[in-house]
């Protein structure tokens, strides 16, 4: 378990505050990674994944570093009710 690969680069405002479409387009390049992770496996482990933009903009970060692949695991995985674009 490792908690020094990849960090968050900006802060918004909390996101269950945003609508679906906020939360896609303030996650963009939100993440940066900070070791190297050419050829690894990561996995991304996150309490609550609702529409699952954090957890696509970190491993999209992974994968743009050299990861080989990147899985996500999540303690609850919520509906997404409000409607947005």
């Amino acid at each position: 378990m490792r908690n020094d690969i990849c960090y968050r680069r900006t802060h918004s405002k909390p996101q269950h505050l945003q609508s679906k479409s906020q939360r896609l387009r303030l996650m963009r390049n939100a993440f940066a990674v900070s070791n190297r992770v050419d050829g690894l496996t990561v996995a991304i482990v996150d309490d609550v994944v609702t529409t699952k933009a954090t957890a696509m903009a970190a491993a999209s970060s992974l994968i743009k570093a050299g990861a080989k692949s990147v899985d996500i695991w999540c303690i609850a995985r919520t509906g997404w009710h409000i409607a947005a674009p």
